[in-house]
């Protein structure tokens, strides 16, 4: 059926990107200035999910518009990548990719060695390593965004839910990055680039594996993606908690209304550690509703 579709496009391709609101929002001014210790940045970034949380109804309108208005834009067929990426080291070090936890390449490395991932705690958020840092609206020739940072929209990893086979766009933060806030903005924003029927199909044709074949997205039937957020290797502190915890609360509240539910299968908060043995140990922040 991959195959057919492949052949089959159903409709014609269009690469125009437009402006929508959650890209303005995440490439605007109030996500600027996250340098310095959290104590710098933290408040300001607390102040905003804490207000959302409050009232979530422009978010909510964004993502729906944002959604809607990429679907009328955008449609695309071709590989997410023009070449498969490969795994090799890091340019500066020459220290090969997994062999540490320095960043999102070296947690796709250590992902990619396991056929599948079970994560503590949440016995509905195992999945498979599909493929990492896809720019979600590539095409060739060059999409014709309005805005020429659209183009490079970037998603750290795509994943698949071994049980439902749904996509799973994941968002990966290492060390000292780890603004919980940013991170669910993020993979809003992505998530309206993918959950479109075009952008579906995509991911199925190019995401899946010979033994494993992501769920394809039926006309007139709900078809959702996944949102996992994944600290990895991360010092704790008071500000990364409180933030981390009102991102999680206004997650749950974003999922509660249909113009998010209907689109996304679920949002994942997930910490990941070094296991000593160059792999991953996996728990669940929160518990599965």
């Amino acid at each position: 059926m991959v195959a057919d579709m492949k052949s089959c496009p159903p409709s014609e391709p269009t690469t125009n990107i437009p402006t929508t609101q959650m890209l303005k929002y995440l490439q605007g001014p109030p996500f600027t200035g996250r340098q310095g210790p959290p104590a710098v940045w933290g408040p300001k970034y607390l102040e905003r999910a804490t207000k959302l949380l409050e009232n979530p109804e422009w978010l909510l309108a964004a993502f729906d518009a944002s959604v809607t208005e990429f679907a009328q834009a955008y449609r695309n067929y071709q590989p997410f990548r023009p070449v498969e990426k490969h795994f090799g080291a890091w340019a500066d070090t020459k220290i090969p990719h997994g062999q540490s936890l320095r960043g999102t390449t070296d947690v796709a490395y250590r992902l990619a060695e396991k056929p599948r991932w079970d994560v503590e705690g949440g016995p509905k958020l195992s999945f498979r390593y599909l493929d990492r840092e896809i720019v979600i609206a590539h095409a060739k020739p060059r999409p014709n965004p309005s805005n020429p940072k659209q183009a490079s929209l970037r998603v750290d990893l795509i994943l698949g839910n071994e049980t439902t086979r749904a996509p799973i766009l994941c968002e990966v933060k290492v060390k000292n990055d780890r603004n919980a806030f940013y991170a669910l903005i993020q993979l809003l924003t992505h998530a309206s680039y993918g959950v479109t029927p075009s952008q579906r199909e995509r991911l199925v044709l190019y995401g899946s594996q010979r033994d494993f074949i992501l769920k394809q997205a039926i006309p007139g039937r709900p078809a959702t993606i996944d949102l996992y957020v994944m600290f990895v290797d991360q010092p704790s502190d008071e500000w990364h908690q409180k933030i981390l915890m009102k991102s999680i609360a206004l997650s749950r509240k974003l999922m509660s209304d249909e113009r998010v539910r209907s689109r996304i299968g679920k949002i994942a908060w997930i910490e990941g550690e070094d296991d000593g043995s160059q792999g991953l140990t996996l728990r669940a922040l929160t518990r599965e509703a």
